[in-house]
């Protein structure tokens, strides 16, 4: 990389960060809309465009003193590390910011910040939540949960609209396009927000070869991308082009031959969202409905199979396909954003693009995001409005500090490629186009439909009507029972 353009970056974002940092705090909550840097969660972190008033503290917040509390947060083991703690000798950037985040945080507010760890297992989280949920120690005061376990259906968690005066959920720190869809009769009982690198590390991308790409003199996906042009047809196009039986063995393989295309299971769930596929809509009551299945959907399931299935040059391969980009032989390698650092050390350059809209028609990229940990207060935190206010000084600060430093530092410096100047405008894209649909969100709830026809494509089963109408009522009912639950809790 160009040492001189890195260290520009690098200076430009200092530079931000200081200016953020260095003024007093505003105590009264006023409104807040901080200009969007580079790296938003888009669709879920949108953009004021209007300028913040300097201020020591990002957030509307003000000031509080819990007298040297111990805020204790049940976490899942393999976070603890990757997002919320770092220790004093921490060297590597983003884990140097989240120890200045927690630090800050604890002088600020005067309390000891405690991630206690759960192992990732949605079992053990399940029947350690209902044993606390029914003998009320206080262990927790709050926790993070992964989504696929669905323990915000359990009836463990305070509702965390009836704390409006701490949290600002219009603030871009927050995910609405995730909080919306978590939201069921004016009940949110589970919040995301920049506190998880989840929602950049975990969505997908497509990731290119520029030699192979130069070889074969293809269209630029970059120009196709700007233009609304990228499409699933492009796609198929320039992966006919460039397979080959390098080793005239009859079998077209990551391993020996050049191949247009790999997928595995989680890239090859994003190809439906990537076509704009939505399974349900709000309605006036505040409840859900599926709405999915129609001529259209059909078309777009079989063009996604086709593809995936159907096409020569098209394998179902991950570790094989790893290596053929780094050795120049696979043109597109579909991973989430994650692998760009497994790229970092490829000879050849690399571009990144969203994924393919379904036509040109469709008019907007969609982005795959294969999942996060959520925030939740339990109902027998021993103070829940301290649990709040943490939660929204972690998700601000993390949002300017911890966010930043991962997507500038690491992700468009250390591993963007300077040397091609478009891709850190395409992880903007990617990044500003991920779509959570409230079937996804609610995963555990639904019958976890959000998977099973994309499951169906990967897993070569084309008998779309028939397993539909086999599982439709199931998909029905467990709907039905999910705003049951929500029913109740309204008392």
């Amino acid at each position: 990389m160009k040492s001189g353009k890195i260290l520009s970056a690098v200076l430009a974002v200092l530079m931000c960060l200081t200016v953020l940092f260095g003024a007093t705090a505003c105590k009264e909550k006023t409104p807040n809309n901080p200009a969007q840097t580079s790296g938003g969660t888009g669709g879920t972190d949108g953009s004021s465009g209007t300028t913040p008033e300097t201020k020591e503290f990002i957030d509307n917040l003000g000031e509080y003193n819990f007298g040297k509390e111990t805020v204790n947060i049940l976490s899942r083991s393999g976070k603890i590390n990757a997002d919320l703690d770092a220790s004093s000798d921490a060297s590597e950037p983003v884990s140097v910011a989240i120890y200045r985040r927690n630090r800050k945080i604890e002088d600020r507010f005067n309390v000891t910040l405690n991630f206690i760890p759960l192992d990732d297992d949605g079992a053990l989280w399940q029947s350690t939540l209902l044993a606390e949920n029914g003998s009320a120690t206080g262990a927790y005061d709050f926790v993070l949960p992964d989504y696929w376990w669905g323990c915000e259906a359990g009836g463990y968690f305070l509702n965390l609209l009836d704390y409006n005066k701490i949290f600002d959920f219009d603030q871009p720190w927050w995910t609405p396009g995730w909080n919306e869809n978590c939201t069921i009769f004016g009940q949110m009982y589970s919040a995301v927000g920049s506190l998880s690198l989840d929602l950049i590390n975990n969505s997908n991308c497509m990731i290119f070869n520029l030699k192979v790409l130069n070889d074969f003199t293809l269209e630029s996906p970059f120009k196709l991308v700007d233009d609304k042009q990228w499409t699933i047809d492009k796609v198929i196009s320039m992966v006919k082009t460039v397979t080959s039986d390098l080793n005239s063995d009859g079998v077209i393989d990551a391993d020996h031959d050049r191949i247009g295309s790999n997928y595995w299971m989680q890239s090859g769930r994003g190809l439906l969202t990537g076509f704009g596929v939505k399974y349900a809509t709000k309605t006036s009551d505040g409840a859900y409905e599926y709405s999915f299945y129609n001529d259209t959907f059909v078309e777009k399931f079989n063009k996604a199979y086709d593809y995936l299935n159907n096409t020569a040059g098209v394998v179902y391969e991950l570790g094989d396909a790893l290596n053929g980009i780094l050795s120049d032989r696979v043109l597109f390698l579909n991973d989430p954003l994650t692998r760009l650092s497994s790229l970092r050390d490829m000879d050849s350059d690399y571009g990144v693009v969203p994924y393919p809209m379904y036509d040109e028609a469709q008019g907007q990229y969609y982005t795959y995001n294969y999942g996060t940990y959520y925030a939740a207060v339990l109902n027998t935190s021993r103070a829940p409005e301290m649990s709040a206010v943490i939660l929204e000084a972690l998700n601000a600060e993390s949002y300017h500090t911890v966010k930043d430093t991962y997507f500038v530092e690491t992700l468009k410096i250390r591993y963007g490629r300077d040397e091609v100047a478009d891709n850190p405008r395409m992880l903007d894209l990617i990044i500003d186009s991920i779509y959570f649909d409230f079937t996804f969100v609610n995963e555990a709830s639904t019958n976890h439909i959000a998977q099973f026809f994309s499951n169906m494509i990967c897993f070569k089963d084309p008998n779309l009507q028939s397993q539909y109408e086999a599982n439709a009522a199931g998909f029905q009912s467990a709907l039905d029972t999910l705003f049951e639950t929500y029913r109740r809790n309204l008392g």
